[in-house]
């Protein structure tokens, strides 16, 4: 019985060790009282829970737990312990910056001095003021850095002055006074620059302002770009689905038969030029007094003579429809003919 006591013992302080160490790890002490605090930041990049929290290099603490914010997913809230025995005030600053060249990131409260003695302090669990620096002003004190900048920039006069004056050493003045012009001639450009800016500074902003136009054009109209779109697609189907191999082989078919048709029609054109050709000598001969048609038609005499003997025999054809006793004697049974009596209305006499 004592020998499962001891066994429970064990099992429980070993698994209150194992908390402990758990917390421990993840950056809390639970048997030490600390102080809760929690900062926003937009970039929280390489900072993990359990990074150390300093103040002037020290650990005082270290990151419990990061989360975004769900009101604004920009600004990450990281909440950290502190040592309850480090009276942080209410200026404290919060800054993340990098612990090495290597990597990682840790928090730093920065501020002059512990709360008390008229130093309001920060209470648990309120908000303190958040920085973010990059790795070369986490590496490097600016304010150490003046002296050296200044020193620089007194040794760079001094050099200055020195190629200035320093006319024996003809090489290196001439290289101060090419340096000289050439800045000279930089400032000029860029005097030429800035004003050819100025000047097209209209037509640029008029050529961005057509260009707004046209897109806004475009944008209006893109029912009917759609609409123009859509109908060449279904065109392009269209085409597709009219089998142009066979209406390309009927068209040649058609082609073919026109151009026999066109070399018969040439045919009988030639032909026809040919007749055209005869009729026109024809009538030339007609026209010419050569031949008897010609004769015919340009003898006057003989027209009138043609005119005479036509009436002549119009009334010839006419008094033997009227009188053809006077033509024809038929004689029956010896009986004799009565002598002819010229009528009162003879027709030959009008």
């Amino acid at each position: 019985m004592r020998k499962e006591i001891y066994i429970g013992i064990m099992a429980l302080l070993t698994l209150l060790v194992g908390i402990w160490g758990f917390t421990f790890i993840k950056g809390s002490n639970i048997l030490k009282k600390n102080s809760e605090f929690h900062s926003y930041y937009g970039n929280v990049k390489e900072l993990a829970k359990a990074s150390a929290v300093t103040v002037s290099g020290f650990k005082v603490g270290a990151i419990t737990d990061i989360q975004l914010n769900p009101d604004d997913v920009s600004r990450v809230k990281v909440t950290y312990q502190v040592d309850g025995d480090i009276n942080v005030p209410a200026d404290a600053v919060a800054v993340i910056r990098s612990s090495s060249f290597i990597g990682g990131k840790e928090l730093a409260l920065e501020f002059d001095r512990l709360c008390g003695n008229g130093v309001p302090c920060m209470p648990d669990g309120g908000e303190i003021k958040s920085e973010e620096l990059g790795l070369i002003g986490s590496m490097v004190d600016f304010s150490e850095a003046d002296p050296i900048v200044e020193t620089v920039g007194e040794s760079f006069d001094l050099i200055k002055s020195k190629m200035s004056q320093d006319t024996a050493n003809n090489a290196l003045y001439q290289t101060y006074q090419n340096l000289d012009a050439t800045i000279a001639n930089l400032a000029r450009v860029t005097q030429s620059l800035e004003g050819l800016i100025q000047s097209s500074n209209r037509s640029l902003t008029s050529t961005l302002n057509n260009l707004d136009a046209i897109s806004q054009n475009i944008a209006s109209n893109n029912i009917k770009i759609n609409s123009v779109i859509n109908n060449l697609e279904t065109t392009s189907q269209s085409l597709a689905s009219l089998q142009l191999d066979k209406t390309l082989s009927k068209v040649d078919g058609a082609l073919d038969k026109t151009s026999t048709t066109v070399d018969q029609l040439k045919t009988v054109a030639v032909s026809a030029n040919s007749t055209i050709g005869d009729l026109k000598s024809t009538i030339e001969k007609m026209n010419s007094s050569d031949g008897s048609l010609g004769l015919l038609l340009n003898n006057k005499d003989l027209y009138n003579n043609l005119e005479e003997t036509s009436d002549n025999l119009s009334l010839l054809i006419q008094d033997l429809r009227l009188n053809p006793k006077r033509y024809v004697n038929v004689s029956l049974i010896g009986r004799k003919n009565k002598a002819y009596t010229l009528p009162k209305d003879d027709p030959a006499k009008n």
